[in-house]
């Protein structure tokens, strides 16, 4: 048990001293007996907390003042038993006795009360203290884990930042090669275009001869059997046009 758990005991020892009280009366009354009564302060419900749970805090002021008290609480009572199971018998000489007898029972069970009113007061300061030390042991413990909670926040949102920069960096990247695409293809359009205008203005025929070929044949019909070595390039140029190559 931990003293989170006994302080939640608490209340519940307090009303089984209560109960204790409410069980003795009858006995002084005469109404009842000791029987089923316990006559040692470790027998009892509050006892068995005291002396069991309730060590977890031995060393505390308040424990050792309930300790005290209830001691004193059983002292009363083995006094009361001693009258309430030996009383005096009743004769013509001995009334005064029997007397003072029915006096110490009433100021036994009274002095038992008092101290019963003292414990719980004591039952409240050892409520209290450990309330304030759980409460201090939070409060340190929150003090000790802050910075370092601190720290840890600080990392994630420089890592935040620094991932939002990338992406920012990436996207400024990205919006460039765009632009920088889309101008490339715009200039390829335009050559095309300005090439496809050029070829329609201007179209190629291959079947058409030049003028270089028509100046050979001519000469050919003149006479000249052989070709210079000009007129053969111009001829090899013509055929590749012809063929296409």
């Amino acid at each position: 048990m931990n003293k989170s758990e006994l302080l939640k005991t608490i209340n519940t020892a307090r009303y089984n001293h209560e109960t204790w009280l409410v069980k003795l009366e009858p006995i002084i009354k005469g109404l009842s007996n000791f029987n089923t009564f316990p006559l040692t302060k470790t027998k009892s419900t509050f006892g068995e907390w005291l002396y069991n749970d309730a060590l977890l805090v031995k060393n505390t002021a308040a424990y050792q003042e309930l300790d005290t008290i209830y001691s004193n609480i059983y002292k009363a009572l083995l006094n009361l038993i001693k009258i309430i199971a030996n009383p005096t018998e009743k004769t013509l000489f001995n009334g005064s006795k029997r007397k003072r007898e029915k006096e110490l029972t009433t100021v036994y069970f009274d002095q038992i009360n008092n101290l019963s009113f003292d414990l719980f007061k004591a039952l409240y300061k050892l409520e209290k203290d450990l309330e304030e030390e759980l409460k201090n042991t939070v409060s340190n413990t929150r003090k000790a884990i802050e910075p370092a909670t601190n720290s840890r926040i600080k990392k994630v949102e420089k890592l935040e930042n620094n991932q939002k920069n990338m992406v920012d960096a990436t996207g400024k990247i990205f919006k460039l090669a765009t632009n920088s695409i889309r101008k490339t293809v715009v200039n390829l359009d335009v050559n095309h275009n300005a090439a496809m205008r050029m070829i329609q203005k201007e179209p190629i025929n291959p079947n058409i001869p030049t003028e270089k070929t028509e100046r050979l044949k001519n000469n050919q019909k003149k006479g000249k059997k052989k070709c210079t070595s000009s007129e053969k390039k111009d001829i090899e140029y013509d055929i590749k046009r012809i063929l296409g190559g």
